[in-house]
């Protein structure tokens, strides 16, 4: 079996690459998402489900996926991810990374 980690489109990919070379904090975080990435392909199930009410339906209907998983990254901050399967390899998608603040806003268990 065969696990990949990619990102669900450019725009993931251009967030994570614009850590690069920027203020130590980002470096952290950066390093951060590293391992996780590297935990993630040992491990795809590691994070944690979102419950299918909480998934936002922008997300179903721009990746077409039906799962959705956090993996809780140091400094408060949240990687969410889903798992698509071809046969005997599974892809890790990256969907994007965010503060606590505002996953909890966006996955609705913030008021504001």
């Amino acid at each position: 079996m065969e696990i990949s980690v990619k990102g669900a489109d450019i725009s993931v990919q251009e967030k994570i690459n614009g850590l690069r070379g920027q203020t130590f904090e980002d470096k952290k975080l950066l390093a951060h998402l590293d391992k996780a990435f590297d935990k993630l392909k040992l491990d795809p199930f590691s994070g944690h489900r979102i419950q299918k009410k909480r998934i936002p339906k922008v997300h179903i209907d721009k990746y077409g996926m039906d799962n959705l998983l956090i993996f809780n990254l140091p400094g408060a901050w949240r990687l969410i991810y889903f798992i698509e399967r071809y046969g005997d390899n599974i892809i890790v998608v990256i969907v994007d990374f965010m503060s606590h603040a505002e996953y909890d806003r966006i996955f609705g268990y913030s008021r504001k």
